[in-house]
């Protein structure tokens, strides 16, 4: 991902409309690159900004906590999301498995 796809996807992500695979790849590079990173802190600081100024919200200040704290929870529900899937693909091979060992048995018997 490009320093300039990243840098568009900001609003999505504060918005919550990137899809898993583009939050995978999205914070991938947040993480990684130092630039975007302060990219996405500048649209938190201004989005809080905002909440205050038009809410007269009570919003905690400090920026990078929460900033990580919304990192790690959408990293959080990729690694929920993955492991329902895991579980899911788990439980369709046990049944199809089940399923192929009772007809040999039934052809069988």
């Amino acid at each position: 991902m490009t320093c300039k796809e990243c840098q568009q996807m900001i609003p999505d992500f504060l918005n919550n409309y990137l899809k898993p695979k583009e939050l995978k790849r999205f914070i991938f590079h947040v993480r990684a690159c130092s630039q975007c990173y302060e990219e996405l802190e500048t649209y938190v600081i201004v989005s809080l900004a905002t909440q205050v100024f038009d809410e007269n919200a009570d919003v905690s200040y400090d920026i990078k906590d929460l900033l990580e704290k919304d990192l790690n929870e959408k990293e959080n529900q990729l690694r929920r999301r993955k492991h329902r899937i895991i579980f899911l693909v788990v439980f369709i091979l046990t049944f199809l498995i089940l399923d192929v060992i009772l007809t040999i048995h039934w052809f069988n018997a």
